[in-house]
């Protein structure tokens, strides 16, 4: 399993090498992009406890977690002295429902649904797929194009992705739960 995220992380590494070594600010990406790994992976794992502690579904946990950014958005709207409305425009509107909605909402389900079944450690090889996924959708849309660094890292993360997958046991859930019971009431 960190053999398959070492290759990942080396094949993103190259995706984005071209990137880094000719944009300002590229270390602070990089930076930011690492915090959003870390504060996945930990949202992965709190995900995965309560699911297992109080059985709740992928839905409910959403609820939960949406309530609470939109607390932290009004909290920081206040705090900046901002408006807490929006532009009621269709152009404002639609991608906003959409982001909201589809690319958040939706993904979020699903994501939560996978860390139930797969257990955290293998769901978070899906986090070395989005950046893939993002840039290749903007390539067919004409906005950026593809680089050999940019294949080459995309194969290395898909190697990495099957590496890391090839291993994993069928029992992960159910070893995941008793690993839970045993933290929880140690002999």
């Amino acid at each position: 399993m960190i053999l398959g995220a070492l290759i990942s992380t080396l094949g993103l590494t190259i995706f984005f090498f071209d990137q880094l070594s000719s944009q300002e600010g590229a270390a602070k990406g990089v930076a930011l992009a690492l915090l959003s790994f870390f504060l996945i992976a930990v949202g992965s794992v709190v995900t995965e406890r309560v699911n297992k502690k109080y059985q709740m579904s992928s839905i409910k946990i959403n609820k939960i977690a949406i309530f609470t950014a939109c607390i932290a958005f009004m909290i920081t709207c206040v705090y900046q002295n901002q408006p807490l409305s929006v532009p009621l425009s269709a152009e404002f509107l639609l991608p906003l429902f959409y982001l909201g909605i589809v690319c958040s909402a939706l993904a979020f389900v699903l994501f939560t649904s996978m860390v139930s079944r797969m257990g955290t450690e293998y769901a978070q090889y899906v986090v070395f797929i989005y950046p893939l996924v993002a840039t290749y959708i903007a390539y067919a849309v004409g906005e950026i194009s593809l680089s050999f660094n940019m294949v080459l890292g995309s194969v290395l993360v898909i190697i990495g992705f099957a590496v890391g997958m090839y291993n994993k046991p069928s029992d992960v859930p159910q070893r995941q739960e008793k690993e839970l019971g045993e933290a929880k009431n140690p002999s």
